[in-house]
C-alpha cells in the first residue's frame, strides 16, 4: 500500500509558480489532488494552496486561470498610513477566499487530511492545525489559513483573545517548508514500514511530494563576507525581507534530511520541485514579477530536482 503526501512551501506572490506544478500533477493523475493525496500540508501561501486543494472546490486548472488576478487584489497596497499598519489588508484575501471556497467552510470539511502551520508568539512555538482533530476541524478554514500567512510587515499578526495567542506567519519559525513535521505525522500514522521488505504488495510505503516557491542563493564569496561590518552581519542574519536566515537554513536542512532518509529506506519515497531565481526577483510581494514567477513555475513543473521513487 502506498500513501501519498503533499507538502507546500511558503513564498508569498511566488505561490503562482507552485500552482504550475500542482496543475501539472493534477493533469498527470487525471483527478483532483484531494483524491490523490492522503495528507496535504502547507505554510503561508503554501497553506492557501493546500487549503484550496483540500476543499475540493476548484481544479488547479481553473485556479491557475484566476490566480494572478487574486494575487494582485490581495497584494494591493494601502493608500495611506501603511508605515503604521501592515502594507496589505487581510480583508482583501478574505473576500477572494469567499468566492473560491466560502468563508463558512470548516477545516474539518476538507476532503483529505489537511495540516497547516502558524507560530504562536506568546509561546514561541510552531503550531500545527490538523483537520482530523475535533477542535481544529470545528474552526473556519479561512481563519486557520489566515493565521498561516500573518507575516509581520506584510499582513500583521492576528491577536486571538479567545485562545490567548498571537498568530504569526508559519514561515517565521522553522516550518516554512514543514517537511519534518509531515514526516513525524506520517510516522505517527504508521504509514510506512521502517524495515525494508521485498514484497511490494504487503509493504507499507509513503510517497512524499514537496513543492517549493522559487528561491535565490546568495552565492556569498569569502572575500565579501569577511569584510562585512556589524550592521551588514546583522542584516544578513535577520534578513527581514525573507524573515530570517534560520528560515532559509531550515528549508535546505529538511530537504537534505528527506533525501538521505529516502535513499536509506525504499519504503519512503521523496520528490521535490523548486527552481533558483535571481535575488532581485526573490520577493514575498513581488507582484510586478508575477508573470516571470509563472514562467519559472512552468519550467519548474517539467521535472523535480529530487526524484527518489
Amino acid at each position: 500500500m502506498i500513501k501519498k503526501v503533499l507538502c507546500l512551501s511558503g513564498g508569498g506572490a511566488k505561490g503562482v509558480a507552485q500552482i504550475q506544478v500542482l496543475k501539472k500533477l493534477e493533469a498527470d493523475y487525471g483527478k483532483p489532488l484531494c483524491e490523490v493525496y492522503d495528507l496535504i500540508a502547507g505554510t503561508s501561501v503554501g497553506a492557501i494552496n493546500a487549503s484550496i486543494i483540500a476543499s475540493g472546490k476548484i481544479s488547479m486548472y481553473d485556479l491557475e486561470k484566476m490566480y494572478i488576478g487574486v494575487l494582485k487584489t490581495v497584494f494591493k497596497k494601502r493608500r495611506f498610513g501603511w508605515l503604521k499598519k501592515p502594507k496589505y489588508d487581510r480583508k482583501n484575501f478574505i473576500k477572494e477566499w469567499d468566492k473560491i471556497v466560502g468563508n463558512s467552510f470548516l477545516m474539518g470539511d476538507a476532503k483529505t487530511k489537511l495540516m497547516l502551520t502558524s507560530v504562536d508568539l506568546v509561546t514561541d512555538k510552531n503550531v500545527f492545525f490538523k483537520s482530523w482533530h475535533d477542535d481544529d476541524g470545528a474552526c473556519k478554514l479561512v481563519d486557520i489559513t489566515c493565521r498561516s500567512f500573518a507575516a509581520p510587515m506584510y499582513f500583521d499578526h492576528i491577536v486571538d483573545e479567545e485562545n490567548q495567542a498571537v498568530w504569526s506567519d508559519g514561515g517565521v519559525g522553522y516550518a516554512n517548508l514543514p517537511l519534518s513535521e509531515v514526516k513525524t505525522q506520517v510516522e505517527s500514522f504508521n504509514w510506512y514500514d521502517m524495515e525494508d521488505c521485498d514484497d511490494d504488495d504487503t509493504c507499507n510505503r509513503v510517497q512524499m511530494d514537496a513543492v517549493g516557491c522559487l528561491y535565490s542563493d546568495p552565492h556569498h564569496t569569502f572575500k565579501k563576507v569577511a569584510k562585512q561590518r556589524w550592521l551588514s552581519q546583522l542584516l544578513d542574519v535577520i534578513d527581514p525581507l525573507k524573515l530570517g536566515l534560520a528560515r532559509a537554513q531550515s528549508r535546505g536542512d529538511q530537504i537534505r534530511m528527506m533525501k538521505y532518509l529516502s535513499t536509506k529506506n525504499r519504503n519512503l519515497m521523496f520528490r521535490y520541485w523548486d527552481l533558483e531565481i535571481p535575488k532581485k526577483l526573490d520577493k514575498l510581494d513581488g507582484i510586478k514579477y508575477v508573470h516571470q514567477y509563472k514562467r519559472c513555475g512552468i519550467e519548474m513543473a517539467k521535472k523535480p530536482i529530487i526524484d527518489i521513487l
